[in-house]
């Protein structure tokens, strides 16, 4: 028997997906980045990131929105997104 939860789980994973994939370039440029930078130079490399991040979060909601549920899609991404700067915080 298929119950609403089933039907909500590949969208669950699929916002859980976008969450992981738009915070991957940002994590891939700061370990990249010197010890030492300007602060002007770090304001506008974090002010590209965030653009990139939330645009690349865009289309592909955008482009799996049409395959996964919706709800499941914005439980996942919101679960993945608000966890991953709460465990930031805990271990700081």
């Amino acid at each position: 028997m298929m119950t609403p939860v089933h039907d909500i789980w590949p969208g669950v994973a699929a916002g859980a997906g976008i969450a992981l994939a738009s915070t991957l370039p940002t994590g891939l440029v700061v370990r990249r980045l010197p010890s030492v930078i300007k602060s002007r130079d770090f304001l506008r490399l974090m002010v590209i990131c965030e653009g990139m991040k939330w645009l690349l979060t865009a289309v592909m909601t955008g482009w799996l929105l049409s395959y996964f549920s919706a709800l499941g899609m914005v439980v996942g991404f919101a679960v993945t997104y608000f966890g991953s700067y709460l465990g930031c915080f805990l271990i700081k």
